[in-house]
């Protein structure tokens, strides 16, 4: 069914339920980790990199990472500062304040393209997935085989809408657009769901929205 990038998931493996609110004045507080890397293996430098990545973290430099602070996130830091000990690196955490709002609102706007794009590309799965729904009804598959495939897609388009958002801290606006468009995958689905119990004599089961 859908290809390409299997909805990211590979790289979502460490995301947490924490949404933070912004109002562009001075009152945000931030996480951040400095680290020291061997310079082998090199897999450990990846390691770190995709799972700061994967939390929503992002790199002020080679060396600095920050989140917005919070409980959840204090804890992965520190999950994240044993690991890089136990690879023979170091790593410090601080909390910090910026001194005006205009820091705050330039850290803000480096975590904007990162969730932009993960919204953009999931945009692009669901009108996949959507444009598979359509295939499917034209070339008149109805059978379950080919339903159950449509709804391992939306399921993971589900699962990996929840992992974005996790990591929308700034709740940007394309998280309403996907809200919408996961809308209109359910209900093309359901519908080529009907037609393939029609199509078999059977009624829908109550419990399979």
């Amino acid at each position: 069914m859908l290809q390409g990038k299997d909805y990211m998931l590979n790289r979502l493996d460490y995301t947490f339920n924490i949404r933070c609110t912004y109002d562009g004045m001075n009152d945000m507080e931030w996480l951040l980790i400095l680290t020291q890397l061997p310079q082998t293996p090199s897999s450990t430098r990846v390691t770190v990199w995709r799972r700061m990545k994967a939390a929503g973290a992002v790199n002020l430099q080679s060396s600095a990472w920050v989140l917005p602070n919070s409980a959840r996130h204090e804890e992965f830091l520190k999950e994240m500062r044993s690991f890089i000990q136990s690879q023979n690196g170091r790593a410090f955490i601080f909390t910090v304040k910026s001194q005006d709002s205009e820091s705050d609102d330039s850290i803000v706007e480096l975590f904007n393209p990162y969730i932009d794009r993960d919204y953009t590309e999931f945009a692009e799965s669901c009108q996949a997935l959507l444009n598979e729904i359509d295939k499917s009804t034209e070339q008149k598959e109805f059978d379950f085989s080919e339903l159950d495939e449509l709804e391992e897609d939306l399921q993971k388009l589900t699962s990996w809408l929840r992992k974005i958002k996790a990591r929308d801290f700034f709740k940007s606006q394309k998280g309403d657009s996907a809200d919408a468009l996961i809308g209109q995958c359910r209900k093309k689905l359901q519908a080529f769901e009907k037609i393939v119990y029609a199509n078999e004599g059977l009624e829908v089961p109550e419990d399979s929205d």
